[in-house]
């Protein structure tokens, strides 16, 4: 009877080490997938907290230089340049602008820092051979970041046509600076373990955390491009690369009227950990219980072994 009682406690005990097993296994993917899925969550807020303050920064933007033109436009013709000089000056004070101006058919060019008149053969400046003058007559837009030769400051133009009683003028330009913009968005996609960048489609760094990776080109975007564009992400919709040495993985997404790439990246070591570090715990938890339960079970056999022998001795 003893040796028929152990052996059903041994088929049961093993049965519930094979049960456990199964339930660790799938425990330890449900909880993997979860918190990957929560942890690539928790980058997609990023992206988009910082992408929505980006959107903001143009639509804001092209709202302010179409009342520029529309300013122009009402002060066309009505008042001399000198005149109109000082309403740039003012809008580009109310703005903090770098320099609100406007550029005509026949040349002209007026600036809130001045007038520049209609060019000749020995003219440097033609505004009608600038971007921002091209773009402007076909639309509202604006312009890729550049820095300025004055200062250095990262600068996007802002544009949009001048049309009074039905006809085409010029072009309004104002000048935004970056710099300020740049320092929340890093501000804004800084993570635990993450940071956010920015890139143009040429590869140059827009944004990003480390000084002197901005304005640079970054031969990695062109990696993570071409991985967006074929389809090779992964499960979770993350895009594994390789950049100083380590595997990282970020979100990403395109943004603008010019294609700029935003991304929130971290380590992937960084990542694996963060996910590794409950699921351990858990399994620990489990375990331990296995093995109380185990134990609880061999005391229970022991002590019914125990009370068969004193019963065969009386």
């Amino acid at each position: 009877m003893n040796e028929i009682a152990i052996r059903i406690v041994a088929v049961l005990l093993t049965s519930l080490v094979i049960a456990f097993s199964a339930f660790l296994f799938i425990d330890y993917k449900i909880t993997q997938d979860k918190l990957s899925t929560s942890f690539i969550a928790t980058q997609n807020r990023i992206v988009d907290g910082v992408g929505v303050y980006l959107d903001d920064f143009i639509n804001n933007n092209i709202r302010q230089v179409k009342i520029a033109a529309d300013t122009i436009a009402s002060e066309f013709g009505e008042v001399d340049n000198k005149e109109i000089v000082k309403v740039l000056k003012a809008f580009a004070k109310q703005g903090d602008y770098l320099e609100v101006y406007y550029g005509m058919e026949d040349g002209g060019f007026v600036s809130s820092a001045g007038v520049i008149p209609a060019p000749t053969k020995d003219s440097s400046y033609d505004p009608r051979k600038s971007l921002w003058y091209t773009g402007g007559k076909i639309k509202v837009g604006y312009s890729e970041p550049y820095r300025t030769r004055l200062n250095g400051e990262s600068v996007v133009t802002f544009y949009a046509p001048i049309i009074k009683a039905d006809k085409f003028i010029g072009v309004a330009g104002v000048d935004v600076r970056l710099d300020s913009v740049i320092k929340a968005m890093n501000k804004m996609g800084a993570g635990e373990n993450s940071y956010s960048f920015i890139s143009q489609k040429d590869s140059t760094m827009l944004m990003h955390p480390d000084a002197k990776n901005q304005g640079e080109h970054l031969p990695v975007m062109h990696t993570i491009m071409d991985k967006l564009d074929s389809g090779d992400i992964e499960k979770d919709g993350s895009v594994a690369y390789e950049y100083a040495g380590e595997v990282k993985e970020a979100v990403c997404r395109f943004v603008g009227d010019h294609g700029w790439l935003l991304c929130s990246s971290l380590k992937k070591s960084d990542k694996d950990a963060a996910i590794s570090a409950p699921i351990s715990t858990n399994t620990m938890i489990v375990v331990s219980f296995l093995i109380l339960f185990i134990f609880v079970v061999f005391v229970f056999l022991f002590r019914l072994v125990l009370f068969r022998k004193s019963r065969g001795k009386i």
